[in-house]
């Protein structure tokens, strides 16, 4: 293995072995201030003569790489322009006004309750966020666990936490573009990402939810898949499987890199199979099918015991979970309204398919976010015709390919702008080998690669304006909402669901504008309503039917 991708895959393999400590801590109720030092100490204290060794055979050269390094004045500039874009990223972060609704409503909620109880525990109302993928959670947990005075530097803690998460996922994009281009050095390939605008935006940018934790496992994916589908071994497909757990643990919409190559492997190693038909591709298979299923254990195995359904409460209509009430089927048809998927009819699949190349030209947000100003970037979709025309296309079109399925399930499943972030990786990786392929090519290609560059900066630049100009009004965070965020010291976790309530999303506490479509509370209260009316219609009828 490289030595690169060693150090990549094994980062974030700590990652997800740390969570799973945490989750297997809370279950035994040891979450205290103890746990805050002595799981890392422990975890550090254990792996210490293997990092020894590592840094033996891998870190001393890279160091000595890294000192070699010349940068010309153009490598300056990008870097320049990479810390720019992180440093607009990070000063997002420095207020708890900035986290996002789903954040406020369910991910530091839990997060602090499993820390107040010291256990990771059933909701016994059956609060259905907690029973959904919730990794970044058991992070989030360790910080909330911190001996520190204040509320504010808790929740700057977890902050912190998704920004460092961050600044691996863009160490992360050069290994990969090293892989899409051999013999190549695309060092600088990280800045590319900050030429997708959508990142810097409420609620693509980062905001203590879990997003961004999901895209961080986005390139050892795409990293294990390579070497599972060139070489079908076992300890191939259990990294491959270690991965795919960990962003499926996350959160749901990460099944948009999950399913696909899962799949594809799926596939291949079936047809190996019945080739071969050798024991270590026959084990292989089994690993593949099995390592999954126990990976996530923490996540459907725990549903199960806890509510009655592994996947709670998506399957009560063929699996009844518990707890269960005559509102719930209406709320919850409610929620899965909101979630905006696809149809799956011929024209909802159509709609899908176009959407694989015309999604970054397309506003797929709430109105009172973007207005109908696309703004996540249209640098990756404006370099896939160049497949056509570069060496060795093969190497970035599978990867290209993944990522266009991933828009394709996307669509179908909830097609709002953000849960992109989770293909980000993906997309930027093929980007930048794509135009690496086009330099290689020579001077005119070289000239229309920066016409190219120039039409889409435009585009991105337009874009960005407008929706920071216009969308961004209506879900500005006022500084009511951080006093409100702050009062959870005295009050609990219920005053920062509270918080969430009137934060960004209360339309008394937004710009009022004139012929203003309904807001995401607006459309949720609605619909409430609706489900409400139509129950007490029922009733009255049912009781009008007994009386006659």
């Amino acid at each position: 293995m490289a030595r690169l991708d060693f150090v990549t895959l094994g980062i974030a393999l700590g990652v997800f072995a740390f969570t799973l400590a945490v989750f297997a801590l809370g279950l035994l109720h040891l979450l205290n201030v103890v746990t805050f030092w002595a799981l890392p100490l422990t975890l550090l204290a254990a792996s210490s003569g293997y990092l020894r060794r590592t840094w033996r055979s891998h870190g001393v050269a890279t160091w000595q790489a890294l000192k070699q390094l010349r940068l010309g004045p153009a490598s300056v500039f990008l870097v320049l322009l990479g810390v720019a874009g992180a440093a607009a990223l990070y000063v997002q972060i420095l207020t708890p006004e900035n986290f996002s609704f789903d954040t406020r409503w369910y991910h530091l909620p839990m997060a602090q309750r499993y820390a107040m109880s010291h256990a990771i525990s059933r909701f016994d109302e059956g609060f259905w966020m907690g029973a959904y993928p919730q990794l970044a959670t058991y992070l989030y947990v360790w910080a909330f666990l911190a001996p520190l005075p204040l509320l504010f530097d808790r929740l700057e803690l977890c902050a912190h936490l998704e920004f460092v998460v961050f600044i691996l996922t863009l160490a992360q994009i050069p290994v990969l573009a090293r892989v899409l281009v051999p013999r190549s050095r695309p060092w600088l390939g990280w800045v590319a990402l900050f030429a997708f605008p959508a990142i810097y935006l409420y609620d693509s940018n980062l905001h203590a939810g879990s997003d961004h934790f999901a895209a961080f496992f986005a390139v050892p994916i795409a990293l294990t898949f390579w070497r599972a589908w060139r070489h079908f071994e076992p300890r191939n497909v259990l990294l491959f499987a270690a991965f795919v757990s960990a962003a499926a643990l996350t959160k749901y919409t990460a099944l948009l890199i999950v399913a696909p190559p899962g799949l594809a492997l799926l596939f291949r190693a079936l047809w190996l199979s019945g080739k071969l038909r050798d024991r270590r591709t026959l084990l292989a298979l089994g690993l593949l099918v099995l390592a999954p299923l126990v990976l996530t254990t923490p996540h459907w195995l725990k549903n199960w015991v806890w509510y009655g359904d592994p996947i709670y409460p998506i399957l009560h209509a063929r699996w009844p979970g518990r707890p269960w009430s005559a509102d719930a089927a209406t709320q919850l048809a409610i929620l899965e309204t909101v979630a905006r998927p696809g149809a799956l009819d011929m024209a909802g699949l159509l709609a899908a398919l176009r959407s694989t190349v015309m999604f970054s030209f397309e506003a797929n947000d709430w109105y009172d976010l973007r207005r109908n100003f696309p703004e996540f970037g249209s640098l990756f979709t404006l370099t896939i015709p160049a497949l056509l025309f570069v060496r060795r296309p093969g190497r970035i079109a599978w990867l290209t390919a993944g990522a266009m399925v991933a828009v394709f399930c996307w669509y179908l499943l909830s097609h709002y702008e953000r849960f992109l972030q989770v293909v980000l990786p993906w997309m930027v990786a093929a980007t930048v080998a794509m135009l690496v392929r086009i330099w290689q090519l020579g001077l005119w290609p070289r000239l229309a690669l920066h016409s190219h560059s120039q039409l889409d900066r435009r585009f991105s630049r337009a874009s960005l304006a407008a929706a920071g100009a216009v969308g961004l009004r209506g879900c500005a965070q006022p500084t009511q909402g951080v006093r409100a965020v702050l009062d959870l010291g005295r009050c609990g976790s219920e005053a920062l669901r509270a918080a969430g309530s009137r934060c960004g999303h209360d339309p008394g506490l937004q710009p009022q504008l004139d012929h203003r479509p309904p807001s995401k509370s607006d459309q949720l209260r609605s619909l409430a309503r609706a489900g409400r009316d139509s129950r007490d219609l029922a009733t009255a009828r049912d009781d009008s039917s007994a009386v006659a």
